[in-house]
């Protein structure tokens, strides 16, 4: 007879008797139940969050929403467990090999991920739309357009001043800046075109690797000699900052040389009522209707008086915190924080499935006890790498120790005749310290031996290309390790252990 459940269609119900008569270990999952609903409460989920009034210029609120969404998750999971607790057909000695233990944890896998994936939905939604509320190149070309109008009404009123650095270019020392009294290219002579250089005394080695980089993100330079080069650091004519706003767009944001060279090298008197109103217009696009409670600022350090009241004249706080939530809510998700996010969802989703992995095959009393043993051995080794002084080095030894020891304890079932606690401990704990063993393996290999090769005692320039690049191999290397073994060896020790009968 099939069973009636709320909002679920009856190909599913057909479905579900199905697997209960003819595949009772996909049934006893409900993964299939999980996912429908899941599926469900994520679509009435994004409508809501689409739906509730929301401007992309006023700070998220993505932290409250998850928060609560997170509850509801845990929820959900608490009720999925409810059900799993039915009927298990491991602990009921049914016919299961290898490939049916290997596609009970892929279900498991899958219900969770569903489940774990609810507190993502409404950060999705809200970059979603602020993407579609403002453009990648809307927001560079009016921060440009606002930070060349103001030079334009307040070109009077601006510090012209050019910075000038003496560098002295070394193939041996240490890089360093220091003070010094007399230096002869140092003169008011200096000139940048319209711009009067101020006068430092002062001067700068650098390594001669170091030069390279310099050169490109200096406003400007001139080559004394081989080894002896003059910078020159424009005024401030950028007094609208935001982070990362031309990170992702071919249009990039004015620096304070570019305004120099567009605007102020050849100035010529505009319109002041047309740029002014021009002006006022975009301000007002990012200004009016925000919450000021909150607010990033909108000046960089050091900035004299009257840079302050330009700042305050025109709005720049209120409309640098506009654009600074916009440009978090379009890339904080989507593209900055994707790898990082991604990976939170996956070892989340993984590790949750793992426990529920080991509930299942285990006894109540052990499963429990093996989690009080994992947290009293974290509590015990934390302070020892604390103390140890090479934390990285310590904890990766620590890794190693302990998994080769719970490798050998769970071994010990072989030779078992009763069913033992300390082996049910050690299977548990080895299951669990498996996925990172690939991932622990590269680092370990990197602090020991490549490490010292892009980081040697001499000094040298940094190498770019770091180990992490190869972190996503080895991550997956250890997802496909730990699938094989659970068909396979950790399938054979759970079923063996088991079976052994009880002390």
């Amino acid at each position: 007879m099939s069973t009636s459940r709320p909002l679920v269609p009856g190909f599913l119900n057909k479905l579900d008797d199905y697997l209960l008569k003819n595949k009772p270990l996909v049934w006893s999952a409900r993964t299939h139940l999980v996912v429908y609903y899941g599926i469900l409460f994520i679509a009435a989920l994004t409508l809501l969050c689409y739906l509730v009034p929301d401007d992309p210029r006023n700070r998220s609120e993505s932290f409250i929403w998850i928060m609560f969404i997170s509850v509801i998750s845990i929820i959900g999971l608490v009720v999925w467990l409810i059900y799993l607790l039915r009927f298990n057909v491991f602990k009921r000695f049914g016919r299961v090999g290898g490939l049916d233990t290997l596609t009970t944890f892929i279900l498991y896998l899958v219900a969770t991920g569903v489940i774990a994936f609810f507190p993502y939905v409404q950060p999705y939604v809200e970059s979603f739309r602020a993407n579609k509320a403002y453009g990648d190149s809307e927001i560079v070309n009016d921060i440009n357009a606002i930070n060349t109008k103001i030079c334009e009404l307040e070109y009077d009123s601006l510090r012209h001043n050019w910075r000038v650095d003496t560098v002295v270019v070394s193939s041996t020392q240490q890089p360093y800046r220091q003070s010094s009294e007399a230096d002869p290219l140092m003169s008011e002579d200096v000139i940048m075109d319209t711009a009067i250089a101020i006068r430092r005394r002062r001067h700068e080695i650098i390594h001669v690797d170091e030069l390279s980089e310099k050169l490109l993100s200096s406003d400007s330079s001139s080559k004394i000699s081989d080894t002896l080069y003059v910078f020159y650091v424009a005024p401030e004519y950028t007094f609208l900052n935001v982070y990362r706003a031309d990170r992702y767009t071919k249009e990039t944001v004015f620096s304070n040389a570019d305004i120099y060279r567009k605007t102020i090298r050849n100035f010529q008197q505009p319109d002041r009522a047309e740029t002014k109103k021009q002006l006022t217009a975009l301000i007002r696009k990012y200004s009016e209707g925000v919450d000021h409670s909150h607010y990033y600022g909108g000046t960089s350090g050091g900035r004299r008086n009257f840079e302050d009241v330009i700042i305050t004249r025109y709005e720049i706080t209120t409309v640098s915190t506009s654009m600074h939530n916009i440009t978090d809510r379009k890339y904080a998700l989507w593209k900055d924080g994707l790898p990082f996010l991604t990976r939170i969802f996956l070892y989340t989703t993984l590790y949750l499935t793992l426990l529920i992995f080991l509930f299942r095959h285990s006894t109540s009393r052990t499963f429990f006890l093996s989690m009080l043993v994992a947290f009293i051995l974290t509590i015990f080794s934390s302070i020892f790498i604390a103390f140890s002084g090479e934390g990285e080095l310590t904890s990766l030894t620590s890794y190693f120790f302990y998994l080769i020891l719970f490798l050998v304890i769970a071994s010990t079932v072989w030779a078992s005749k009763k069913r033992n606690i300390v082996t049910g401990i050690g299977i548990n704990l080895f299951v669990f310290l498996m996925p990172v063993f690939p991932l622990s393996l590269l680092f370990y290999f990197d602090y020991l031996f490549l490490r010292p090769q892009r980081y040697p005692s001499t000094y040298v320039a940094i190498d770019q290309v770091s180990i992490l690049q190869y972190a996503f191999i080895a991550e997956i290397t250890g997802a496909l390790l730990l699938l094989v073994l659970i068909g396979t060896y950790i399938h054979m020790l759970f079923r063996r252990w088991y079976a052994l009968p009880e002390e």
